[in-house]
């Protein structure tokens, strides 16, 4: 009986270790991208000197899978087929500003935004958009006349200056993202040809996300690095994580002002090249 008992037990245990080593097997990641703001950085490649002033922005992300049966018909999402939408913060305040003064683009076929196709799965790590599959992210806007202060407000300043007419255009190609275990879509590379007014330069970019402000709260004006610190730090007055991995190496950096007469400020940036890890 002893026998037979130890027997069984050991076929158990033998049939238990197949069952668990075949329920582990992980599936493969598929192609996505961190769905919000990017922090990027852009490294001037060539151009005229006077378009080379690009240094840094928040680009706004998004993912999403094709529906089987085709747009809007509510079918099940395609999980073979995903893509990634790339908008521009100097084309969504451009669009804003433009807003406030009943001013916009006459030409209804720009788009703030652009769209490309991920593959299904990443190779070697990266998700790859080598195109856009929609036109580029343009913007043609007329002079927008500046507005005045209200004077029944005394204690509120609403004037907003005047801003010239301006042309952007963002062409981006080679996109990459980084998509593993550790980093689901959360750092990025890749080219842009930037024009403004005419005048067009290309650039290389990378980005983390998510985007985050690490200006200081006791020093305006100021960096701290503690800001980019994944987890709360109640101690320090900080009472959020960056929601930044912390495999991640960032520091605080200076950042491009969110508009043409806006201030400087600063936000979390990867301190290597993608792939960053510590």
């Amino acid at each position: 009986m002893k026998k037979l008992a130890l027997t069984l037990a050991t076929s158990l245990m033998g049939a238990s270790t197949i069952l668990v080593a075949t329920s582990c097997e992980q599936p493969g990641v598929l192609c996505t991208c961190g769905r919000g703001d990017f922090a990027a950085v852009y490294t001037y490649v060539e151009g005229p000197a006077e378009c080379g002033n690009l240094t840094s922005e928040i680009l706004g992300m998004n993912a999403y899978s094709f529906e089987k049966d085709g747009p809007n018909t509510g079918s099940m999402a395609d999980w073979n087929r995903g893509a990634v939408a790339i908008g521009s913060e100097r084309i969504g305040w451009l669009i804003d500003r433009g807003a406030a003064s009943m001013v916009s683009d006459p030409n209804l076929a720009h788009k703030l935004y652009t769209v490309g196709d991920f593959p299904k799965q990443p190779t070697n790590d990266f998700c790859a958009v080598p195109q856009m599959r929609m036109p580029d992210a343009e913007i043609d806007m007329p002079a927008i006349p500046a507005i005045p202060d209200d004077p029944m407000t005394m204690d509120v300043d609403e004037s907003r200056p005047a801003v010239e007419a301006t042309h952007y255009v963002y062409k981006w190609s080679n996109l990459e993202y980084l998509v593993r275990p550790d980093a689901i879509g959360t750092q990025l590379r890749g080219d842009l040809e930037y024009t403004r007014n005419g005048c067009t330069a290309k650039y290389r970019v990378k980005g983390v996300y998510p985007a985050r402000n690490c200006e200081s709260r006791t020093t305006p004006g100021q960096p701290d690095k503690e800001l980019c610190f994944p987890v709360a730090q109640p101690d320090k007055g900080i009472f959020e994580g960056s929601g930044i991995s912390p495999d991640f190496p960032v520091d605080c950096v200076e950042f491009d002002p969110g508009s043409p007469s806006g201030a400087k400020r600063f936000y979390c940036m990867l301190t290597k090249d993608v792939p960053a890890f510590r």
